[in-house]
């Protein structure tokens, strides 16, 4: 008889408030095929919205979008088909109206825009080059970073019509390196800050900071992060930066950054458990504190959890959580909910090795 293959995604929501940080509910949500989970939302009406991609088995990129009430029960899936090579989905946004923005890519960079509902309302091709991330800036218009040749920042009107398309170098002239920025925020001044990563031949986590109009204020690299990369940046209760990300190279460490308002490093910590540890998202907390979380695995047996990690202002790490346990598990994407707790997204891989 043949087998049926399963894949799911998994969302964890916890407590802040209970130390050990209980888990509160934990949801796993069937795919037909192979699927990556890419971001969660708390949405204003207190569920979430999930997106997550096919991870393109024969080019194909399937988007998939899930909304749930607050304790994670399905209210409605869809899944956006754009055939092979079609749109690849990369970063979604909630809008002011409860709709989101997913950006991707499809014949160069793609806004696309949904409903409450998930229903289609238009979709906007705004120039070349790759997107990773998009925000909502203070004025309502959306931000992109992504990759094109140098740094990409993009900013888009409500309607998705395109404002700025610009190229950014965070590297003297003359330097040749690929330039990613994977995480964007806005700033009190109606700039952005970017982070990212710098391709040398080797990997260097950097953080950028703009004006409105994309012009580069100023940018820093961390040279002892050597073959790091940042997946992911937040702006800090003192208007400083906290980046956080993982080496790529045998070490496979987590390290997470603060630095002050012009990128200046204050403290860096690594956080080197007993086999391949990653951070993939970082907030600042309601209190001020930073929340960062992504995977780590057991020496011994190599079952994996997600780990997170609550780091206190002056850098000192308050508790460290591995949570829940499996063949592979992924922590992606967390979140502060309204109720003071964290959402936790990720991919989750059981017993059966055709079950992921």
């Amino acid at each position: 008889m043949q087998k049926t293959n399963f894949y799911f995604l998994s969302i964890l929501i916890f407590s802040q408030l209970i130390l050990n940080a209980q888990i509160t509910f934990k949801k796993q949500f069937q795919t037909p095929f192979p699927t990556n989970a890419s971001t969660v939302q708390q949405t204003y009406d207190h569920g979430y919205i999930i997106m997550a991609i096919e991870d393109g088995h024969y080019g194909i990129h399937n988007m998939f979008l899930i909304k749930t009430n607050e304790t994670g029960d399905t209210l409605w899936s869809k899944v956006y088909s754009n055939g092979a090579y079609g749109y690849l989905p990369q970063g979604m946004v909630q809008c002011p109206d409860s709709g989101v923005a997913v950006i991707g890519v499809k014949n160069g960079v793609y806004l696309l825009r949904l409903t409450k509902n998930g229903d289609s309302l238009w979709g906007k091709e705004l120039g070349s080059g790759t997107p990773y991330a998009i925000e909502i800036s203070l004025h309502n218009e959306f931000i992109i970073s992504g990759s094109d040749t140098t740094l990409l920042f993009i900013r888009a009107n409500y309607n998705g019509d395109l404002l700025i398309h610009k190229n950014i170098s965070i590297l003297p002239p003359g330097y040749l390196t690929t330039q990613m920025g994977f995480s964007i925020k806005p700033t009190n001044d109606n700039g952005s800050i970017i982070g990212g990563t710098s391709d040398w031949g080797y990997s260097l986590a950097f953080l950028a900071k703009t004006d409105y109009y994309g012009n580069k204020q100023w940018a820093k690299e961390f040279p002892f992060l050597y073959w790091s990369r940042c997946h992911s940046i937040d702006i800090t209760k003192d208007s400083g930066f906290v980046l956080a990300g993982s080496f790529i190279n045998q070490s496979y460490d987590a390290f997470c950054l603060k630095t002050n308002f012009v990128g200046d490093t204050l403290w860096v910590n690594k956080y080197t458990g007993p086999r391949d540890q990653t951070y993939r998202s970082v907030i600042t907390s309601n209190d001020g504190d930073y929340i960062a979380c992504g995977s780590t695995a057991d020496s011994l047996t190599g079952i994996q959890h997600i780990l997170l990690t609550k780091t206190i202002q002056s850098g000192s790490l308050i508790w460290s959580r591995n949570l829940y346990s499996a063949k592979e598990l992924y922590g992606v994407c967390v979140k502060q909910t309204y109720d003071g707790g964290f959402v936790i997204l990720g991919d989750i891989q059981e017993n059966d090795s055709s079950s992921y």
